[in-house]
């Protein structure tokens, strides 16, 4: 009797219906850290994880797609959907593609000691660092001033005051007069 064929098939099955076994381990040690409000659903079929985070009136919603090779290429976030102005939403989105990037590419100039290049996964710190920027840039301090440069009220974000991210340090500055 033929044994490999059934069990090729049964292995090709599994890997059509679960394409995001892949990154197993990266997808439990995320759901451990999202709490309360926050979402990470898998979509197998399309081979995407949609995150939700949330932080008081703050949210960004976005679909991670993971590619055929992964980890070998780098996960691709797309529709993303977030009340964070657009400086700020831009710094977010291109910080987590150079992340994933990074893990994925060998640098340009490697250093000279420096073990050849192994692509690592990508997806957990590219999300982690998204998660990271939701919890933490509401509730950041102006260095002068000592207010939080982003108002309680999301609706109220371009309102208020004018916020400066310095783009190399990642220090935000409020544009208040008492600065």
């Amino acid at each position: 009797k033929s044994q490999i064929l059934p069990l090729l098939k049964f292995v090709r099955k599994f890997i059509d219906e679960n394409s995001l076994i892949c990154c197993y381990d990266e997808i439990n040690a995320l759901k451990l850290i999202v709490s309360g409000k926050d979402q990470l659903k898998l979509k197998q079929k399309s081979s995407t994880v949609v995150l939700k985070v949330y932080n008081e009136e703050y949210y960004l919603i976005g679909r991670v797609m993971v590619p055929d090779n992964y980890p070998s290429s780098a996960v691709d976030i797309q529709q993303v959907e977030t009340n964070f102005t657009t400086p700020f939403y831009t710094h977010m989105i291109a910080q987590a593609k150079e992340i994933a990037r990074r893990c994925v590419e060998a640098p340009l100039n490697p250093k000279p000691n420096a073990a050849p290049f192994v692509p690592i996964p990508s997806m957990e710190k590219t999300l982690l660092f998204l998660i990271d920027c939701v919890k933490r840039l509401p509730f950041e301090e102006c260095p002068f001033c000592m207010e939080k440069c982003f108002p309680s009220d999301a609706k109220n974000v371009t309102q208020t005051r004018q916020i400066i991210l310095n783009e190399y340090t990642v220090v935000m500055y409020s544009t208040k007069d008492a600065c």
